[in-house]
């Protein structure tokens, strides 16, 4: 019993860990794209962005080597240990969750190509990588709700319906600064 709940312990944790990695990498290509945005606009001042640059470059090599990485790993071998313990691989859930965490990995490892070409380029648009950096969050609903519910209906209803507001929020706020602008330009 100890040793079961020391395995659910580790995979909880380096899972925590994984998904915060996750988070933390999308803001830093963000702010480096940001840095290249602004080095290209400010050739005069050309060292200081370089200097940001290579700060974000070296940063994200470092969260996804040494916090992404590791982190995937043990939360990968608890998590296979656990659904053997359980035998819950025959269950529906078990298995739609078993594809959204494969998806996740093929997600980690797209990331790491990204940050590789971010570090010679620059060469994703702002608009890309915003949208990139919510995929964690809506896949990390969807396999929580998933092993919370036991049921696949529920969480693709709850992903749906959180799609929709993100979708209806993205919308309004676009509108609303579209007018703002709009109103700035007259005034």
């Amino acid at each position: 019993m100890i040793s079961f709940n020391l395995l659910k312990l580790f995979h909880l944790v380096f899972m925590v860990s994984w998904m915060a990695g996750l988070f933390f990498l999308g803001r830093l290509f963000i702010y480096q794209k940001d840095v290249f945005n602004k080095q290209s606009s400010l050739k005069e001042e050309a060292a200081a962005p370089m200097s940001m640059s290579s700060l974000f470059i070296k940063g994200a090599k470092r969260v996804m080597y040494i916090i992404i990485f590791p982190a995937m790993g043990v939360t990968l071998v608890t998590g296979l240990s656990l659904m053997t313990l359980l035998g819950a691989l025959s269950q529906t859930w078990m298995q739609v969750k078993l594809a959204a965490v494969v998806f996740l990995v093929g997600y980690t490892f797209y990331l790491n190509l990204i940050r590789l070409k971010m570090a010679t380029l620059g060469y994703y648009s702002m608009r890309f990588l915003r949208v990139l950096n919510e995929v964690p969050f809506l896949l990390l609903f969807f396999i929580v709700s998933l092993v919370i519910f036991k049921s696949v209906k529920a969480p693709i209803l709850f992903l749906f319906i959180l799609i929709s507001v993100i979708v209806l929020g993205v919308c309004i706020s676009t509108l609303f600064l579209k007018k703002r602008r709009d109103r700035s330009l007259f005034t």
